[in-house]
């Protein structure tokens, strides 16, 4: 599996992309996130189980108070099985103006996590 966000500039069509491929690096399907989410690049992931992640991705909005692009962080409960998005959360709301490329996904002590 691939994950990953193809950026051209912040002022073009960014997306998140799912891909499988085959041993011969064969691209045998793809998804990609809508395009009101502006993902630039994913920053984590997080195997819950054998047939699901969390995506971690960051993604560019617009303030309106500083009038300027912002950043803020999806969040995606993707299913590799069924090929499709579970869930998604946008946190940053308000958006901030600084770029944070440290952040993880990473299990809680209640979250069981099948390998």
């Amino acid at each position: 599996m691939v994950f990953y966000s193809p950026m051209e500039s912040i002022f073009y069509d960014n997306y998140l992309v799912v891909a499988e491929m085959d041993s011969a690096f064969n691209i045998l399907w793809t998804w990609r996130s809508p395009w009101a989410d502006r993902i630039y690049g994913v920053r984590d992931v997080l195997a819950i189980n054998n047939d699901q992640v969390l995506i971690l991705a960051g993604g560019v909005t617009y303030d309106s108070i500083y009038k300027e692009e912002a950043f803020v962080h999806w969040v995606y409960r993707y299913d590799l099985k069924e090929r499709k998005v579970l869930w998604r959360r946008n946190y940053g709301h308000p958006p901030s103006s600084d770029i944070t490329p440290g952040c993880r996904v990473v299990a809680s002590q209640r979250m069981r996590i099948h390998g």
